[in-house]
């Protein structure tokens, strides 16, 4: 496990995935915007992908080796814990 973190994305954060869709999902905020785009973004999407993650690592935690792997690795921005 620890191999292939190092050689990935998820050598910086734990949700690469996640993070890639916050950005593109921006991108369609930016491209469409009207002034309740970013108020719906912040109030809906950002929650439920919080919310999924911790439900997903509450999961993942019981897992022998996730909390090694998740310890010294942001969830979903880089260089922000």
């Amino acid at each position: 496990m620890r191999v292939a973190a190092a050689a990935n994305a998820t050598a910086f954060v734990r949700r690469p995935s996640y993070a890639g869709m916050v950005l593109a999902d921006f991108g369609v905020v930016v491209v469409f915007f009207n002034p309740v785009s970013p108020i719906l973004f912040a109030a809906l999407m950002v929650p439920a992908i919080i919310w999924r993650i911790l439900v997903e690592e509450s999961t993942l935690l019981r897992l022998d080796e996730y909390p090694a792997y998740a310890h010294g690795r942001p969830r979903l921005v880089p260089a922000v814990r």
